[in-house]
């Protein structure tokens, strides 16, 4: 029998609920990451709302998809492994 949603799984849909399409902060999320002149670490990033802005603006919406299909088709190990060997110094651009 399949057990339902945790806890934490039902938080993150409240968020996304709730949260989801909040954009009134945004600018200033990306303002700030301009000014910050390297790459930003999104900490308490909960599901993303301001990583994915950053990541947007950082690639381009084009761009942006194609990193968007190609990870949801990886699987997780290779995933963390890619974003590994990228190292620290990552800057968005390949």
């Amino acid at each position: 029998m399949r057990a339902g949603p945790s806890p934490a799984q039902r938080a993150v849909v409240w968020h996304d609920l709730e949260c989801g399409g909040y954009r009134v902060d945004l600018q200033a999320w990306l303002e700030l990451a301009e000014r910050a002149g390297g790459p930003v670490l999104d900490v308490g990033a909960g599901t993303g709302r301001v990583s994915l802005a950053l990541a947007r603006a950082k690639l381009g919406e084009a761009a942006f998809a194609d990193a968007w299909t190609e990870g949801l088709s990886m699987p997780l190990e290779a995933a963390v492994e890619e974003a590994l060997a990228l190292g620290p110094s990552y800057s968005g651009t390949r």
